[in-house]
């Protein structure tokens, strides 16, 4: 594992400055156990059966990681809608691709990348999308000769391997990305940080062994790339919930952080709920003078012993048949049990956004989410913010891609083209009032048909204009 304070010493004396907090790194990685399902010190239960002590793993539910699939779920579907406005179809063709061309979000399978970073956002507080260049040529100060080679790849970095260099406001400017590799058995670590100089950003690529020293490795790394943009070549994306852990941290905050607690409740809660039901086994007790022995005297249960529990006792019972078979079949306490646990879910839904009684457990489904007609304003509220950022990220991360084909690969496309990002939450329907506002908008004249149809047809305004002519048109003949 990682050493924090001798990757920060490295990066600090690299750069002079970074966040310095090695302890919060510690905050994210219990987070990180949280998601996993197993906390080692909580999940270990250390009993004792009257001789020994051994120990066991606590079932559990695992909520922290259901909570995150519920989050992506609930703010990103398949409406995600990316138009890009541009005077020809290239620059939508290259991002998003075609029926022949898959683009650069598809041939880096984006939608399956979005999804699995944003949950571990949810779960650790930040995550990041950084642009990589492949097969560019550079100079010896890191100068980019040839890019018409080049392909750009998205590479997804979760809150363990992201270290803010500089930062304004809870902005991230600057920042490291590590990644770990092993080489022959030992450990080494790039360190990717995007520095902004006077002449654009700077990806300087160092790599350190596992004592944390700089060393030099015969692996295809650019040492430096000057990329001359003056948009940063990375999307930092952050649960859009205040920081109670570090006020000043750049870093954001994992959704179930304060509800830990309530992460133990439901855990012990089920624990005891399993329990129940392996004490609250069958036992058939009976004499041993019923029993047949083996070859080493050894009694035969005379029935599977998965399906029922055998006791024996001993031979002085009385010539009562009642007294040589005793049935045991202790009532289970499921009512009470179950109603706790619902209690816990109801905690645990409020506390991570999603307001009372999202989840309901029930003996015959399990733990499900629900649509419930109350109390979802919290909910509301929530997803909105975390529709709003996501959709800022992949505006900002479409508009740097467009930079790098027109400026470093040399295709014809348009870097400034206008880009709107629309995400359909499949909650709720706040889609519905902004589109309305928009035909109004249009029938005031403020917006034109053809800006409507981009927006919300996904076309390229040229698209959308010829088919509102085709249609106009169409309209005139039937008229004459």
């Amino acid at each position: 594992m990682m050493d924090y304070g001798s990757m920060l010493k490295c990066i600090r004396g690299r750069f002079g400055h970074c966040y310095n907090v090695a302890s919060y790194y510690t905050k994210i990685g219990e987070w990180l156990d949280w998601y996993k399902g197993f906390v080692k010190a909580y999940h270990t239960v250390v009993y004792s059966n009257g001789i020994t002590t051994p120990s066991r793993e606590m079932f559990h539910l695992n909520m922290a990681k259901r909570a995150c699939e519920d989050w992506v779920s609930s703010v990103l579907s398949e409406d995600l809608n990316i138009v890009i406005s541009s005077s020809n179809n290239k620059s939508s063709i290259f991002v998003q691709g075609s029926k022949e061309n898959t683009g650069v979000l598809g041939s880096n399978n984006f939608s399956t990348i979005l999804s699995d970073n944003l949950e571990k956002m949810f779960a650790l507080g930040t995550s990041a999308l950084a642009l990589d260049l492949d097969g560019i040529i550079v100079d010896t100060d890191g100068n980019i000769l040839s890019g018409k080679n080049a392909t750009i790849k998205i590479k997804s970095y979760n809150a363990t391997r992201i270290i803010p260099i500089s930062y304004e406001n809870g902005i991230i400017t600057e920042v490291a990305f590590v990644s770990e590799t092993n080489i022959k058995g030992k450990t080494y670590y790039t360190v990717s940080s995007h520095i902004k100089e006077a002449d654009g950003y700077v990806i300087y690529n160092d790599i350190y062994n596992a004592n944390y020293q700089k060393v030099e490795l015969n692996i295809p790394v650019l040492s430096v790339i000057r990329t001359k943009s003056i948009k940063p070549l990375f999307v930092i994306m952050k649960t859009n919930i205040a920081n109670n852990v570090d006020l000043d941290s750049p870093l954001g905050v994992s959704v179930y952080y304060n509800a830990i607690d309530t992460l133990k409740g439901i855990d012990q809660v089920y624990d005891n709920c399993v329990v129940e039901v392996i004490n609250g086994r069958r036992i058939i007790m009976m004499n041993k003078c019923l029993l047949t022995c083996d070859d080493q005297g050894k009694p035969i249960a005379p029935q599977d012993m998965r399906q029922s529990l055998m006791q024996f006792f001993g031979d002085d019972a009385t010539t009562s048949i009642n007294e040589y078979i005793k049935d045991f079949s202790p009532s289970l306490r499921s009512a009470e049990l179950d109603a706790e646990l619902q209690n816990q879910l109801n905690m645990f839904s409020s506390l991570v956004g999603f307001g009372t009684k999202f989840y309901n457990f029930s003996i015959s489904s399990g733990v499900t989410a629900t649509e419930y007609a109350g109390e979802r304003q919290d909910f509301v509220r929530n997803a909105g913010k975390m529709t709003n950022m996501i959709c800022v990220a992949i505006k900002s991360l479409v508009s740097e891609i467009l930079w790098l084909g027109q400026n470093i690969l040399g295709v014809a496309v348009n870097a400034d083209a206008k880009i709107t990002v629309t995400a359909q939450d499949n909650i709720i329907e706040s889609d519905d009032k902004e589109r309305e506002q928009d035909r109004n908008d249009v029938k005031d004249g403020i917006m034109s048909k053809a800006e409507y149809r981009a927006k919300w047809y996904g076309e390229t305004i040229d698209e959308a204009q010829k088919k509102i002519n085709a249609i106009e048109l169409s309209t005139a003949q039937s008229a004459e």
